[in-house]
């Protein structure tokens, strides 16, 4: 079952005002955070911010992610072991860097699940890599658990480390890119870009939308509410992609009805490649409500 995870709101744990707008605001996923958007003094009245916040937001429709703190910092055990008794969809572990990081999490989850009455495995996890030495594990890191369904790039944090600067093309994050893609579609998850944190930019904003689609990236991360409607429209199957993708299907499930081979559409060859990525692309269409069933 694919779940749309377009544009993906963080939100500081520490203000409820905001977590209260974040519930109706149309991005596909939430991350209710605790760590890079809370200030240190703030960050124990954040975690009770965030269970309150799960408790009593409805959050429609939304996929309801809490990125805790790292346990390097003293902080993510805690907040993992009392953020799970709200139940939320899934926990963000920021700048993972190796596969201990995903198996503290993953232990001390189980031991949630089994409190309270879950099948193990019930909560997912979405690992960011956000440091070179993140990057270089991130093979062993994503497939170290099977409660891994995703890798999240974060790029500002990453290119602070290699001490690199963001051009408009992205040319020099093309490999960070293009890696954690791979690894993450290796280990059948999803892949989220970093966000662009020129909010009043949206030239610069769509620009980086189709690169990152272009790319095969699922969605995008984003900072502030103005930026969802472009990330949802850009990860959105187009009405062309979802004309081409319905003519696919039907000519290659003609075909097979028929033992033919090979087949073309609109003169393009057609094999089992492209009837796997037609069939995708329909599903998010009825997913996002773009088409539905006759």
């Amino acid at each position: 079952m694919i779940i749309p995870r377009r544009s993906i709101l963080y939100v500081p744990g520490s203000n409820m005002k905001m977590m209260e707008k974040a519930s109706e605001l149309p991005a596909d996923a939430v991350i209710l955070d605790l760590e890079d958007a809370v200030a240190p003094s703030m960050k124990k009245n954040a975690r009770e911010l965030v269970k309150r916040a799960l408790f009593e937001l409805p959050f429609p429709n939304k996929e309801r992610l809490v990125r805790i703190n790292s346990f390097s910092s003293g902080l993510g055990r805690e907040d993992l072991e009392e953020i799970a008794a709200s139940k939320p969809d899934g926990f963000v572990l920021p700048k993972v860097e190796y596969t201990g990081d995903v198996r503290i999490a993953s232990e001390l989850l189980s031991i949630a699940e089994k409190k309270m009455g879950l099948n193990k495995g019930h909560f997912p996890l979405f690992l960011m890599i956000e440091t070179p030495l993140g990057l270089l594990n991130v093979r062993d890191i994503a497939s170290s658990d099977q409660r891994v369904r995703g890798l999240i790039f974060g790029a500002a944090d990453f290119t602070r480390q290699t001490g690199g600067r963001i051009s408009i093309d992205r040319r020099e994050l093309l490999y960070p890119m293009c890696h954690i893609l791979i690894v993450a579609r290796a280990i059948g998850g999803v892949a989220i870009d970093a966000p662009y944190f020129n909010f009043r930019d949206e030239e610069g904003l769509r620009n980086e939308c189709i690169q990152a689609r272009a790319l095969g990236y699922d969605g995008k991360s984003v900072i502030h509410p103005s930026q969802i409607t472009i990330v949802n429209e850009i990860f959105s199957p187009t009405e062309d992609e979802i004309a081409f993708s319905l003519k696919v299907i039907e000519a290659f499930e003609e075909a097979e009805k028929k033992g033919t081979g090979v087949i073309s559409v609109d003169g393009k060859m057609i094999e089992n490649v492209h009837y796997f990525v037609a069939k995708k692309t329909i599903e998010l269409a009825r997913k996002l409500g773009i088409i539905r069933d006759q």
